[in-house]
């Protein structure tokens, strides 16, 4: 409730200032009974005019200034309400055979401000155009570069559209022809790895 009413602090000082500026109004009217006033009124009218407008306004517009600066100093100095979120399900993992385009799976998609889990969880993914620019993997010895990212991600490249050139190789009169794959295998238990892969 606390933390509805500070993130719409300024619609709330609005209203509150509307209220007390109705209850100034006839509380505290302008004094028209005032003989410094009422010369004004006869001598400059407009001047009498643009006063009582003025201080008519000003009955409003203060206390919207001073709610303004409350709410926002309770927002900003620790007031703030923090929520427990609740992280989504991510989606069922989009199995590499079957896909239609090519991307690759690198991870999820948490808080993009925090380092806090997401309400709505997804997938994050490499394009097919993105794939063509290279990448970098970077980690100390023994952080997971080599199980954790090159594996799986050979594995998923590998697996693209196999359905498809499976039946391709069973039917050969259907005209499907299945790209080629080429590996530069700078760390040698890759090669092994990756054979692994394509005999699955």
């Amino acid at each position: 409730m606390i933390q509805r009413i500070l993130n719409s602090r300024h619609f709330v000082a609005c209203l509150l200032a509307e209220a007390r500026g109705m209850v100034l109004y006839f509380k505290q009217p302008f004094y028209r009974e005032n003989v410094s006033l009422q010369v004004m009124a006869r001598r400059v009218p407009l001047v009498h005019e643009g006063l009582f407008y003025s201080y008519n306004l000003f009955l409003f517009t203060t206390p919207n200034m001073a709610y303004s600066i409350l709410l926002s100093g309770m927002y900003v100095f620790g007031l703030t309400v923090r929520l427990r979120i609740r992280a989504g399900k991510l989606p069922p993992y989009p199995d590499p055979s079957p896909r239609n385009d090519l991307f690759l799976v690198v991870g999820e998609i948490h808080n993009r401000r925090q380092p806090i889990a997401s309400e709505t969880h997804n997938w994050l993914t490499i394009p097919e155009r993105a794939l063509f620019t290279g990448m970098a993997i970077v980690g100390a010895i023994g952080t997971g570069k080599t199980s954790c990212c090159m594996y799986p991600f050979a594995q998923q490249i590998l697996a693209y559209r196999r359905a498809s050139n499976l039946k391709g190789k069973l039917s050969a009169r259907c005209g499907t022809q299945e790209k080629d794959k080429m590996l530069f295998d700078m760390h040698c238990p890759i090669t092994s790895r990756v054979l692994r892969f394509c005999l699955r």
